[in-house]
């Protein structure tokens, strides 16, 4: 059973006006490549409340990071200290929880 054809002209695609937003992997590879020599950045990096973590979890500007784990093992309260503590640095943080209603969110 095949779900998607593959008969797909991905060059007729790429001629079409919308397709601008598609590119190939290789329009990254120098930047790939420089990302590896450079040093890291860590200038004002935002870290974990706890100095034990401070080494070992780092949150990269741009980026998602994302926490799951089996219901009732404590990731809301932990990550409600983790998020007061980002916000004290002066960091924005979204929550997306699909367990929790915002309002229990908000008063946990």
């Amino acid at each position: 059973m095949q779900l998607i054809p593959d008969d797909i002209d991905f060059a007729a695609y790429m001629e079409e006006q919308e397709a601008h937003a598609v590119r190939p992997a290789s329009d990254w590879l120098q930047d790939t490549i420089d990302a590896f020599y450079a040093p890291p950045d860590t200038s004002a990096v935002p870290t974990m409340l706890w100095q034990k973590t401070r080494s070992k979890v780092a949150f990269r500007r741009g980026e998602v990071s994302v926490w799951a784990g089996i219901n009732g093992h404590g990731k809301s309260m932990f990550l409600s200290q983790v998020e007061l503590d980002l916000c004290y640095q002066g960091e924005r943080v979204m929550v997306a929880s699909f367990e929790m209603k915002p309002v229990k969110q908000c008063s946990a």
